[in-house]
């Protein structure tokens, strides 16, 4: 389908308008107005974007999730995490993660290889998600705020993934056995942004009939897999289809 051109103007910053931000305290909620004009016509547009400021919020999740092992490994040739995450239109690139165990352990252990055999009999993974998410409401410059629609849904996520080994042995160069007398830890951050994320065009597009409205640009699921790939979690965050479903 072929994209139309346009520009965007105007302030950001100030409460406007017929969609007012819930206020229940769970999120901070900002909104903003622009004008937008495509094919010569002016629309008038208004973004609502939510953050978690509260842990019970829906926009928010944290958990964790023991895994154990029962085989040794080459430290190169298996992974202590692996990240994947999905929109509602597919994978997304940029949350991809590969920290293999020799990546994370190196810096502990001297001489270590990616050819020493090591043993973690249990992992103990933590994890903690937010989102945020943004609905575009679109009317024409010359409509009052009655008539608005809802023509955009996006959301994007960051996770933290905390790894403790609380119990690890490694092969010296002599052949015998080395249990590490320390706890290895670390984390890792994913960042999963849909490509077109609250994009305005978008938005028009949906609101003059060229896409479904509203148009969804939405994070669908993060996966995070262990050594052996074994799986750790699967996250589902919030999928909101109006800004109360981020309250609740």
């Amino acid at each position: 389908m072929q994209k139309k051109s346009g520009s965007e103007t105007g302030g950001q910053g100030y409460v406007i308008g017929r969609v007012e931000p819930p206020d229940t305290g769970v999120n901070t909620w900002m909104t903003y107005r622009s004008i937008y004009t495509s094919n010569g016509v002016s629309h008038n547009i208004q973004r609502l974007v939510a953050q978690p400021k509260l842990s019970n919020s829906p926009l928010a999740n944290t958990g964790s999730r023991i895994i154990t092992y029962g085989v040794n490994w080459a430290a190169g040739t298996e992974n202590l995490i692996v990240s994947t995450a999905e929109s509602l239109a597919g994978n997304i690139p940029g949350a991809s993660l590969v920290l293999s165990v020799y990546d994370a352990i190196r810096s502990f252990i001297s001489g270590l290889s990616t050819t020493t055999e090591v043993s973690a009999p249990n992992i103990t993974y933590t994890w903690s998600n937010v989102t945020t998410a943004t609905f575009i409401y679109v009317r024409l410059d010359t409509e009052s705020d009655d008539a608005q629609q809802l023509s955009s849904i996006s959301t994007k996520t960051v996770t933290a993934v905390g790894y403790d080994i609380p119990k690890f042995n490694y092969k010296a160069v002599n052949g015998s056995w080395v249990l590490f007398p320390d706890i290895i830890q670390g984390k890792r951050t994913i960042y999963a942004t849909p490509s077109r994320y609250a994009n305005i065009a978008d938005a028009v597009d949906a609101y003059n009939g060229l896409y479904p409205c509203p148009v969804q640009n939405e994070v669908y699921n993060i996966k995070i897999s262990g050594p052996e790939s074994k799986n750790v979690e699967v996250m589902w965050p919030c999928n909101p289809n109006s800004p109360l479903d981020c309250e609740w």
